[in-house]
């Protein structure tokens, strides 16, 4: 038996999706041979995973007879929406949801939010796996404790793209509230459009201000260098199905969490290492003051985090799940 990812272009397989991906290929008991972006190039293959919905159907056209596993990373409809889409697209969009959901084999969804979205809106009976994205796991105790000995006090950081649904105006806003109430903070974009995040912070006045683009392979290390990570969404549909792999990111590398609360599946995820406020009230005030500025040993804050992982972002875990789901 062999298994593979399709998709009509490799580079539809980015940073954020390559490490799910491969984590769902990987983990049946099926030879995975890869990516294949060329439709014909499946003849070979038993299983195939895909990532659009459209894809999906295209592949149990052609053979019908392959079990197809879709993964929903986000809604799509809603999410052309979001970005002032024509209704075209959204009517396109949401008919190639609702037909893969009637032929896949099966779907993975980034959470229950999402697959209760599915069954209200499409009354789906889709045989599914709830799996949350995620990109990083928590390394081992002394590296972590060594690096985070390493940091300067602080150093905020955000990893991700500048669009607008993922508020960046209102991270900055927010990120200039926070340096008017406390001495000698950073700011780091890490994205590949410097231009632009270089134009934002100068709107919002934010001192020492810098841009970098890091590889997934890299990320790692950079972010070791930071205290405090922004993950801000607003109240949306998109946002409260979602679960930004930015979080794991986050968390395996020492960096506190300052987070609004849009993002339901997030929300269960107590820890002293999050601080998380409402996203009708973005803005600095004494509670996040005291949530920089609260002393925590880097012991505690692995025992803490490394809970996080066992719990929520556990490979071993999905690794099982997956194997029995997709048998």
């Amino acid at each position: 038996m062999k298994i593979a990812v399709y998709v009509k272009r490799s580079s539809y397989i980015n940073d954020a999706t390559s490490f799910y991906v491969s984590l769902i290929a990987s983990s049946t008991d099926s030879q995975y041979v890869g990516v294949i972006t060329n439709l014909s190039d499946l003849s070979g293959v038993d299983i195939v995973v895909t990532v659009y919905s459209i894809d999906a159907i295209y592949v149990k056209i052609k053979f019908p007879r392959k079990k197809v596993y879709n993964w929903y990373q986000g809604i799509s409809p809603e999410e052309s929406k979001m970005f002032g889409l024509s209704r075209f697209i959204y009517i396109r969009r949401t008919i190639s949801e609702y037909l893969s959901l009637k032929i896949v084999d099966g779907a993975f969804f980034v959470s229950q939010a999402m697959k209760e979205h599915y069954k209200k809106k499409y009354g789906s009976r889709a045989p599914s796996l709830v799996m949350p994205c995620f990109n990083k796991v928590i390394g081992k105790k002394s590296d972590f404790i060594n690096n985070f000995k390493k940091k300067e006090k602080n150093k905020f950081v955000y990893a991700g793209g500048l669009q607008s649904w993922q508020c960046i105006e209102e991270t900055l806003k927010l990120h200039r509230g926070i340096q008017d109430l406390i001495e000698n903070t950073s700011l780091t974009f890490l994205c590949s459009d410097s231009e632009k995040a270089n134009e934002l912070a100068k709107k919002y006045m934010i001192k020492n201000f810098e841009t970098k683009y890091v590889s997934l392979e890299d990320l790692d290390e950079e972010l070791q260098k930071y205290n405090f990570g922004y993950l801000i969404r607003r109240e949306h549909i998109v946002n409260k199905v979602s679960t930004p792999t930015k979080l794991s990111s986050y968390l395996a590398n020492g960096v506190k969490v300052i987070s609004t609360d849009a993002i339901e599946a997030f929300n269960i995820i107590d820890s002293i290492n999050i601080y998380r406020f409402s996203s009708n009230d973005i803005s600095a005030n004494k509670e996040i003051v005291n949530f920089i500025n609260q002393d925590i040993s880097p012991e505690s804050l692995y025992s803490d985090l490394s809970s996080i992982f066992e719990k929520h972002f556990c490979i071993s875990e999905y690794q099982d799940k997956i194997r029995d789901f997709v048998k």
